[in-house]
């Protein structure tokens, strides 16, 4: 497996990896005025080296988890009972799974509504969360604003002011990974931060006609109302998203990796982006989907991974339902090879985050779709990450 590999595993039915101890790395004290109170934080979970390696407890880690979504969420919403929230940890450890991801948060715009009415209530349930995962020694990549669409929604305007930083997008989003991390920085079961889930995917994408890629009528927790160029954030505006998100969480916490949690890159991340810079008054313009060279590739993703946020984050899922005949994918049209065997653009990855000193974050990983109860599933897994090679 890659040196600098984080995987996790959308789908139980491979379960790889050593499990691991969540405990203290060392303490130190934090007193900023030099006087008063003395504040003492912990260094727990996963941290990014200088030459961009991740360890954890001091020593180079890497390892399978899982994708816990509703641990909090759904728990929080009321679909998922204390008892079974807090009892899926010791079956998670039982499997030597070292740690899940989810969010501290919820997808639409009304689980802001709930929590700013109440956040002390929230944060008791999200304290629940996290003791249970520490209890069976657990690590946590806790993502914070998950949906991209949701929190402007809540903040009365549209996804582009996401790139504002006098936005009240921008403000509530500061607010809330503040309080969330200011609340759980010493907290022994948080490995790592991530900022969202795959913003970029959205980054760039433009409908002149206003009627594709914003949300669709009737999605919860949206008011009905026109749509123009606003309602489209570009990767810029996303940058500067990041950036602020990342300096925010890092102001903090002064230890743990900091993700985006971007997906994989689009297969023309770079084209889109050169095509939003162009774009008019009403802040419309044309897609451009020219595909990515290596190089163009390699450029965007390090755009995209700005600031302070210091691990290469990507998903990629390997099978799709075709009708009748489902089938794996095996390979990648990306950096301008077509047919690239999945293992050679993990390799990409890696030799990407490499070149910018950062980790690499692989955080959803595995999902077959209708291939989950295929007998050949786990050789095709090997087969995807190289394994033997």
């Amino acid at each position: 497996m890659f040196k600098k590999l984080l995987a996790l595993l959308l789908s139980s039915a491979l379960l790889l990896g050593a499990a691991a101890t969540v405990g203290t790395l060392s303490a130190a004290a934090d007193n900023e005025s030099g006087e008063g109170e003395t504040r003492t934080r912990y260094n727990y979970g996963l941290h990014v080296e200088s030459d961009g390696s991740i360890t954890l407890e001091g020593k180079p880690f890497w390892g399978f988890g899982l994708n816990y979504f509703g641990a909090f969420c759904h728990y929080e919403g009321g679909s998922l009972s204390y008892d079974d929230m807090k009892n899926a940890f010791p079956q998670i450890a039982a499997h030597n799974i070292p740690f899940v991801r989810f969010p501290l948060g919820g997808f639409y715009p009304d689980y802001y509504d709930r929590f700013y009415a109440d956040p002390e209530a929230a944060l008791l349930k999200m304290e629940q969360v996290l003791d249970a995962a520490a209890e069976s020694h657990v690590g946590v990549i806790v993502s914070l604003l998950w949906w991209d669409a949701s929190l402007p929604e809540y903040a009365g305007e549209q996804r582009a002011m996401m790139g504002d930083v006098n936005s009240e997008t921008m403000r509530v989003a500061k607010d809330y990974v503040t309080t969330v991390v200011s609340r759980f920085v010493n907290h022994p079961a948080v490995w790592g931060w991530e900022i969202g889930n795959e913003y970029n995917l959205n980054a760039d994408l433009c409908d002149p006609a206003f009627k594709n890629y914003v949300p669709g009528e009737g999605t919860p927790g949206f008011l009905p109302r026109e749509h123009d160029g606003y309602d489209y954030y570009t990767a810029d505006e996303m940058a500067v998203f990041f950036t602020e998100l990342s300096k925010t969480i890092r102001s903090i916490d002064s230890y743990r990796l900091i993700s985006s949690g971007n997906s994989e890159m689009r297969i023309a991340s770079w084209h889109m982006r050169r095509a939003s810079s162009r774009a008019n008054k009403r802040h419309v313009w044309s897609i451009d989907w020219t595909m990515d060279n290596k190089k163009q590739f390699q450029e965007i993703v390090g755009f995209m991974t700005p600031g302070d946020t210091d691990t290469v984050s990507f998903h990629l899922q390997f099978g799709t339902p075709g009708g009748e005949a489902p089938a794996y994918v095996l390979t990648a049209d990306r950096a301008g090879k077509y047919g690239m065997p999945l293992a050679d653009y993990f390799k990409l990855y890696k030799e990407t985050a490499d070149s910018l000193g950062k980790g690499v974050f692989f955080g959803e990983f595995g999902d077959f779709f209708q291939m989950d109860s295929a007998p050949d599933m786990p050789d095709k897994l090997r087969e995807i990450a190289g394994c033997g090679r």
